[in-house]
């Protein structure tokens, strides 16, 4: 398949994602994750993503990488508000968890699944499914 097909193709699928509603974006942003990495070779973040996909208050929010860096947001349509701690897979297979993707480091772990679990344990309580609101003050 060329690029052009690949991108129509990927296009329409997200446009029958969004018909669906926000958990099939979201759904559909896992697994699309999951490909990248596996298509990169990158194995410790393919383990850090699926160690996340497994906790359920993750699984529900918008996964998103910046340059591997792996951000959640409840927002599907500025997916880039992350509200949640990120994670990055270091060079040395330890795991640094930030308070966001450019924030300051909360902990480094020496599994992805600590990792998930500090994040888990610094999400806002407010944070809920992803869906497609933005914040007041961002109107």
């Amino acid at each position: 398949m060329d690029w052009k097909t690949d991108t129509e193709a990927r296009e329409a699928e997200l446009a029958v994602a969004r018909e669906r509603g926000p958990a099939h974006v979201v759904d559909l942003q896992w697994r699309r994750l999951r490909e990248q990495a596996v298509e990169a070779d990158y194995s410790d973040f393919l383990v850090l993503l699926d160690a996340a996909a497994s906790e359920p208050r993750l699984r529900q929010l918008f996964p998103f990488t910046s340059m591997w860096v792996l951000c959640f947001s409840s927002n599907i349509e500025k997916p880039s508000l992350a509200e949640a701690p990120a994670v990055v897979a270091q060079l040395d297979g330890r795991f640094e968890v930030k308070t966001d993707r450019w924030g300051d480091i909360i902990g480094e772990t020496d599994s992805a699944h600590e990792a998930i679990a500090l994040v888990v344990a610094n999400l806002p309580e407010r944070l809920g499914p992803a869906g497609r609101h933005i914040p007041d003050d961002l109107r």
